[in-house]
C-alpha cells in the first residue's frame, strides 16, 4: 500500500511538473504576443491620434468656412437693408418737400 501511494504520489508530482513547464510556456508565449499586440496598439492609437488631429482640421476649416458664408450673407443682408432705408428716407424726405415745402427751405 506504501509503494502504491509512493507511486501515486510520484506519478501526479511528474504530472504538475509537466503542467507547469507547459504553462510557462503558454505564460512566454502569451507575453510575446501582449508585447507585440502593445506595440500594434501604440501604432493603432497613434494613427488614430492621427486621424483624429486631421478630422479636427478639417472640422476648423469646415467652421470657418461656414461662418465666412454666414458672415458674407450678413453683411449684404445689412447692405440691402442700409440701402431700402437709405431709398426710404430719400423718398420720404421727397415727400415731405412736398407735403411741406416752407420746412425745408
Amino acid at each position: 500500500m506504501y509503494r502504491t501511494l509512493l507511486s501515486d504520489y510520484d506519478m501526479r508530482q511528474r504530472e504538475l511538473v509537466l503542467e507547469n513547464a507547459e504553462l510557462r510556456t503558454v505564460m512566454q508565449q502569451m507575453k510575446k504576443e501582449m508585447a507585440i499586440s502593445d506595440d500594434e496598439d501604440e501604432e493603432v492609437f497613434d494613427s488614430s491620434k492621427e486621424n483624429l488631429e486631421l478630422y479636427c482640421i478639417h472640422a476648423r476649416e469646415k467652421l470657418t468656412n461656414s461662418i465666412r458664408v454666414q458672415w458674407r450673407r450678413l453683411k449684404s443682408h445689412v447692405e440691402r437693408l442700409d440701402s431700402q432705408g437709405s431709398l426710404e428716407n430719400n423718398l420720404v424726405g421727397f415727400e415731405d418737400s412736398l407735403l411741406f415745402p416752407n420746412m425745408f427751405q
